[in-house]
């Protein structure tokens, strides 16, 4: 899953050297002399060089947890996008209303007693209302007349609520995955005994009905504890339990065979493949759960 690292900080490399062919004159790496300090080629091979720095970022495959914080991103892309769009709006529009206040009331109204507006463009007013609205205040420009200044008190009180948005939203994600990182290893832990072992669904499944020891279709706490010793998991009784109530979807306190694929394969119809035929179920009571679902 790292891979895009290795190409982040291989790429600029290749691109060095084909600047240096078009160009054709030679880059030096970082810490050239002063005579190259101003040549922009020189200075557009540094900078690229410093995207070397990425591949620190592959320590974290030696840290299981890291994987937490990249789901809980990936699940607040989507509802992130929304406060993100209302940030930007909000930004060019009362950027540009302080942008023309601010030249109002001090360049035009008081053009004798003021050293003009301090913003030069509307780009500056809407830096300005970008880092309102994020609650960093740089300081390095701020309204200086009274309506700039309600303008800008608006904005902070609008970058309130907006900013809890998405804090609250990558925190609930964050807390889920949290949650459930005991499953998320459960599944890669089984998914590598299964492509070990060169398990395949119908072996699973044959797994899983020697568990299920009465026959009912469905695995208790023991029987499922038994379907990992079977695996090769060891787990303590208190994370075999924990998984359990992870894997049970329905809090029914049995877990079907179909709530076990889901977990482990997540992209597997197993229903439409029990539903065609393809996948046989020995036990009545799984199969009408199968086509309940």
């Amino acid at each position: 899953p790292y891979w895009w690292v290795d190409l982040i900080s291989v790429v600029p490399d290749w691109t060095v050297l084909v600047i240096d062919a078009a160009s054709g004159s030679s880059i030096n790496g970082c810490g050239s002399d002063a005579a190259s300090a101003n040549n922009p080629v020189q200075v557009a091979g540094d900078m690229l060089e410093v995207f070397r720095v990425v591949r620190i970022l592959k320590i974290a495959r030696y840290n299981p947890d890291s994987t937490v914080l990249f789901k809980a991103l990936s699940l607040s892309a989507r509802a992130l996008a929304v406060p993100v769009v209302f940030v930007l709006i909000g930004a060019f529009f009362f950027g540009a209303i302080l942008y023309y206040v601010e030249h109002i009331e001090l360049v035009i109204l008081r053009a004798d007693r003021s050293g003009g507006s301090p913003f030069g463009d509307i780009g500056e007013a809407i830096w300005c209302m970008l880092v309102t609205f994020t609650t960093v205040g740089y300081g390095d420009v701020s309204p200086e007349g009274h309506a700039g200044k309600v303008v800008g008190s608006v904005a902070i009180l609008a970058g309130v609520v907006l900013l809890a948005m998405p804090l609250a939203i990558v925190g609930n994600n964050f807390s889920k995955a949290w949650e459930e990182r005991s499953k998320v290893q459960l599944i890669l832990r089984v998914q590598r005994t299964c492509i070990d072992r060169n398990i395949s669904l119908n072996g699973m499944l044959q797994l899983f009905e020697e568990a299920d020891t009465d026959r009912s279709g469905f695995l208790d706490y023991l029987e499922f504890h038994r379907l990992l010793d079977e695996l090769g998991l060891d787990y303590t009784a208190s994370e075999a339990r924990r998984l359990f109530h992870l894997l049970d979807e329905g809090q029914s306190g049995d877990i079907t065979f179909f709530e076990f694929c889901h977990a482990v394969f997540p992209n597997l119809d197993v229903e439409r493949l029990c539903d065609r035929g393809i996948l046989q179920l020995e036990h009545s009571s799984a199969a009408a759960s199968a086509s309940a679902a």
